[in-house]
């Protein structure tokens, strides 16, 4: 008997459809998400605040129960992230987790407008620490809007070192709030430069959070600042200390300044080393030109391996002719 052929029900095959079927992500409850990050805004507002209480805090028992919460609170924290992944279905945070303080107003930072969900340039303008919610600008623009720090994303600060006079850089312009390609005309105290624009032809005081390296700059690898002018290390006029300078003030300066005379020793130290190694390859040059050995022998018969000048003709000196004698008794004639 020939085996029976098993016959695929059609419930056989609506199941093998579904599962060739492509599989459908869930859809992200974005007020959900908001929540949560707000969320961890709030535990590490709650973490900040008992570290600053474990400081002060003596009493042995005491301290050893704050120290039990912070490692539960810290847990918390990470547990919140991992949440937000899951949530968002990947490991990049959409909104800023970062907390914000009082150190932050006056910062330049990346905010998202709510109407169009797209990330802007604005300014911190005033803050509630405690709620977590900032006042912010747009640039080029004057309306003053409520946020929650989440909807803050900080810029990173540039390395003032870079941003001297004379420095082709780009910069925030205060009517569109984009980049332009500008110049340094002078550098003001406080981290603050008035820059030219190149196309606008305008002058504006900007801080050194509006600022950025050129592009073009950075492609070509271009060093952020270079010392080859100087023989000695100067201290340029705007971080000299003057008189009326507070003591954060004077610390500031103080630590540009050692930043930069670490740079000016490096700077001459790779001069010396270029220099040595200029001469090391101009030694080389001569050398591959003189190139002849005192033993190397011609292709003649009467050459020999190992004696100078095999293979050469004797020395040839021109013939002596006849000294000619003349009349020197005027030489000695007594005065």
């Amino acid at each position: 008997m020939e085996p029976t052929k098993k016959v695929k029900t059609s419930e056989q095959n609506k199941g093998e459809v579904q599962a060739l079927a492509p599989i459908q992500t869930e859809k992200i409850d974005e007020n959900q998400l908001i929540e949560e990050y707000k969320q961890l805004i709030t535990y590490k507002q709650n973490y900040l605040k008992l570290q600053t209480i474990i400081k002060l805090e003596q009493d042995k028992s005491q301290l050893e129960e704050l120290q039990n919460m912070e490692r539960e609170i810290n847990q918390a924290i990470m547990q919140q992230e991992e949440t937000i992944k899951q949530s968002q279905n990947n490991d990049y945070f959409k909104y800023n987790t970062d907390i914000l303080q009082e150190e932050h107003v006056g910062r330049l930072a990346k905010v998202q407008y709510q109407q169009d969900n797209k990330w802007y340039h604005a300014v911190i303008l005033q803050l509630d620490q405690h709620q977590q919610q900032a006042d912010i600008q747009f640039i080029g623009y004057k309306d003053i809007l409520n946020v929650h720090s989440i909807y803050v994303k900080l810029m990173k600060k540039p390395d003032y070192t870079y941003f001297q006079e004379g420095t082709q850089c780009e910069c925030i312009y205060s009517d569109d709030g984009r980049y332009h390609p500008c110049v340094i005309e002078k550098v003001l105290d406080n981290e603050k430069y008035i820059v030219k624009y190149d196309k606008k032809e305008i002058k504006e005081q900007v801080t050194l959070c509006h600022l950025r390296e050129s592009k073009k700059n950075t492609n070509q690898g271009q060093k952020k600042r270079t010392f080859e002018d100087l023989t000695e290390f100067k201290v340029p006029e705007n971080l000299k200390i003057l008189p009326n300078d507070n003591e954060k003030q004077k610390s500031q300066k103080k630590n540009k300044i050692k930043a930069l005379k670490q740079q000016f020793k490096q700077a001459v130290l790779e001069k010396e080393a270029q220099e040595k190694q200029n001469k090391w390859n101009n030694f080389k040059k001569q050398k591959k030109q003189n190139n002849n050995s005192i033993f190397s022998t011609t292709d003649r018969v009467g050459s020999k391996v190992g004696v100078m000048n095999s293979g050469k003709g004797m020395t040839g000196f021109g013939i002596k002719d006849r000294l000619k004698l003349e009349d020197n008794s005027h030489l000695s004639r007594q005065f």
